[in-house]
């Protein structure tokens, strides 16, 4: 088994590929956030350089070595965290297939709508999940660091 934060690493490049990929296979895809003062737009590589970073961050965490965090720990942080994007991906790709088409989009979405929001709700409360007990693990492990 590879070392978490080689696995964290490998995972940010993968990401980051996605991200640098998503610009020329979906240049004009992405969805609008608007608010009474504000329309913000995000591409299909927003996503995937938020998550690059944040797992980047991650492996420089775990390969610093001094934080006394336990492997088992480790491990479900990292699998955790990669079903839930995996998750979040596939979610995604269902919302941009079902917007692709106004015609569907006016139709019913039923059972296809339900899966799409079933998944990105269940990716983003695994994700958030891990990285609370991340935050309550690094704690801990700040803590026993400061009182020996």
């Amino acid at each position: 088994m590879q070392r978490v934060d080689h696995l964290f690493s490998i995972a940010s490049i993968v990401a980051l590929g996605f991200g640098l990929i998503a610009k020329y296979v979906m240049p004009e895809r992405g969805f609008t956030i608007t608010s009474p003062q504000h329309t913000y737009f995000f591409s299909p590589r927003t996503p995937c350089y938020g998550i690059a970073a944040l797992f980047a961050l991650f492996a420089f965490l775990y390969s610093i070595g001094y934080i006394p965090f336990s492997r088992t720990m480790m491990q479900w942080h990292f699998w955790l965290s990669m079903s839930a994007v995996a998750l979040f991906a596939m979610g995604f790709a269902g919302l941009c297939i079902l917007t692709r088409d106004t015609k569907l989009l006016s139709s019913k979405l039923e059972i296809p709508g339900t899966f799409v929001a079933l998944s990105l709700l269940t990716s983003i409360s695994i994700f958030l999940f891990a990285q609370v007990w991340f935050a309550v693990g690094l704690t801990r492990s700040f803590l026993r660091m400061h009182h020996p």
